[in-house]
């Protein structure tokens, strides 16, 4: 439609200068023209049609040339002001996650089995999921954590003596040895360096936990055993933990065997979202295997 008008308005263009001219002739001689209609020649009738065409093409090609511009353009992108990371507070013990596990093995005595896999480690610094604040206050601190994760991963390998790359292959197996009776899992366990940064953003500091993944490997436990496993328990706020295996559960509360023997009774309902699964799966097993 607008190539429409725009012919249109082009052959008005060249049509106006040729009607003044001949009303300029009319009056110059004081009389109207002859009373026959004349129409223009078809040599005027090409030449308007080709200065039109020449018009528009000119017109779109100028469209397009405008269009390309525009959409080379980068889009441009805010970054927060005044980001800084200030501190970074590593916490003592590593968390550990069990990303996957086997069915049960059991062999037969006498015999072993070795298991072995080889992971690419992708030393990631993230915000934990567990941290628990207002949501204006944790969109301000992930707009910057693009900028201050260089930073953060700066103060971990100061803390730590250590340098960690972008991502590391490990290669890590396990021996299993049978006996006839037990059965036993394969766990595939990730290992994160856990702590908190202290951020200034947009002159405000901010009290950020984070975590940094940092190994992996492989562990064994008992089949149907819920003690077996030592893991990190941490609370819903993501700031306490602890490295203990399960004892059992009762009467709304989970009973944790620390490192140092002690055992503590934890209320399950103040555990975080993975740890209340994980005791869930535990109890729904050993239900299953009770005769």
């Amino acid at each position: 439609m607008q190539h429409v008008l725009l012919r249109v308005v082009v052959s008005l263009a060249l049509i106006a200068p040729m009607c003044a001219s001949n009303n300029k002739a009319w009056s110059q001689e004081g009389a109207a023209p002859a009373a026959k209609s004349e129409k223009p020649s078809l040599f005027k009738r090409l030449l308007i049609d080709t200065a039109v065409e020449a018009t528009v093409n000119a017109a779109e090609s100028a469209a397009r040339r405008n269009a390309s511009r525009n959409s080379a353009k980068p889009t441009p992108t805010t970054k927060p002001a005044g980001a800084k990371c200030l501190e970074i507070k590593l916490d003592r013990e590593l968390k550990s996650v069990v990303v996957k596990e086997s069915p049960p093995i059991r062999l037969a005595r006498g015999t072993q089995k070795t298991m072995e896999d080889i992971v690419r480690v992708k030393h990631s610094v993230t915000i934990s999921k567990g941290w628990h604040v207002e949501a204006e206050v944790r969109a301000k601190a992930e707009a910057a954590w693009a900028s201050l994760e260089a930073s953060v991963r700066g103060g971990i390998e100061r803390s730590t003596s250590k340098t960690y790359g972008t991502e590391t292959e490990r290669k890590r197996s396990v021996t299993l040895q049978g006996d006839g009776v037990s059965a036993v899992k394969v766990l595939w366990v990730e290992y994160f360096r856990t702590g908190m940064a202290t951020l200034a953003v947009d002159g405000q500091t901010l009290e950020v936990p984070f975590e940094f993944r940092e190994d992996f490997d492989l562990l064994t436990t008992e089949a149907g055993a819920a003690g077996e496993l030592v893991r990190t328990w941490s609370d819903v706020t993501g700031q306490y933990a602890v490295q203990a295996t399960l004892v059992d559960v009762k009467n709304g509360h989970v009973r944790l065997r620390k490192n140092d023997e002690r055992i503590v009774a934890v209320p399950l309902e103040v555990l975080s979202d993975a740890d209340r699964r994980y005791v869930t799966d535990k109890t729904h097993a050993a239900d299953q295997a009770t005769p």
